[in-house]
């Protein structure tokens, strides 16, 4: 223990700093609540690299997604792939999702799909 906190041993699986770039598991996913972070062959769901190369990095989709895309591109975590509960109407021609339906208000917006 180190200041309260167990320490980090570097051949150890679960305190991941970096992932190998050329190895299956090469996404480094972070968790906070048991301050541990490990390679995986991909992000968790509901996670994206966002974009965040060559080190793919996972950081968690914005709140209003219950999944988003991880195409690579930066700003990838604020497109959509599914709404979470509490954003349950999906506008897919902005890949993003609204807490209401006020489609019809907006005469601008197209394709309203939701949940």
């Amino acid at each position: 223990m180190v200041n309260g906190k167990k320490a980090k041993i570097a051949y150890d699986k679960n305190y991941c700093e970096k992932c190998w770039p050329k190895k299956p598991q090469r996404y480094l996913m972070s968790y906070a609540a048991n301050d541990t972070a490990t390679c995986l062959p991909s992000c968790d769901p509901g996670w994206t690299t966002n974009g965040n190369k060559p080190d793919l990095n996972c950081v968690k989709c914005n709140v209003m997604c219950d999944s988003c895309e991880d195409d690579g591109d930066v700003g990838d975590k604020d497109r959509c792939k599914t709404c979470s509960k509490d954003y349950p109407f999906a506008y897919t021609a902005q890949a993003m999702c609204k807490k209401t339906c006020d489609f019809f208000e907006d005469k601008t917006k197209k394709d309203p799909v939701t949940k």
